[in-house]
């Protein structure tokens, strides 16, 4: 009697777990509309990208001085479409790189030329 009811109580166990659903991350959108204004401290602009799932979305800012050369990497993890730089690289740089990343491993990358404002 005791081993027909744990095999009854054992088969609805399984039967009445669900499986969990995994909803798939989406990555954040592109950034567009990229500029910089030079000064003593360079300024760097970009638009909002957003994520199709509400997620906060942080960008990495990468700099190319040389077409031929490495990007490198100017800042990380901001919070804003902006950045403000201690250096200016007025008339090196090539391209300005956006990586928009949602944090749960969505990330976009974003490359132009970007506008010059002086």
């Amino acid at each position: 009697m005791k081993k027909r009811l744990f095999i009854a109580i054992s088969v609805l166990f399984l039967f009445s777990c669900k499986k969990e659903e995994v909803t798939p991350n989406n990555a954040p959108s592109t950034v567009s509309n990229f500029s910089i204004e030079y000064g003593s401290d360079d300024t760097y602009n970009w638009s909002d990208a957003t994520d199709a799932d509400g997620d906060a979305v942080t960008y990495d800012l990468y700099l190319l001085k040389d077409t031929g050369a490495k990007p490198f990497k100017v800042s990380e993890n901001l919070t804003i479409s902006e950045y403000t730089s201690g250096v200016s690289y007025f008339g090196t740089i090539r391209a300005m790189i956006v990586v928009a990343k949602d944090g749960k491993g969505g990330e976009t990358t974003s490359i132009e030329y970007p506008t010059i404002i002086l």
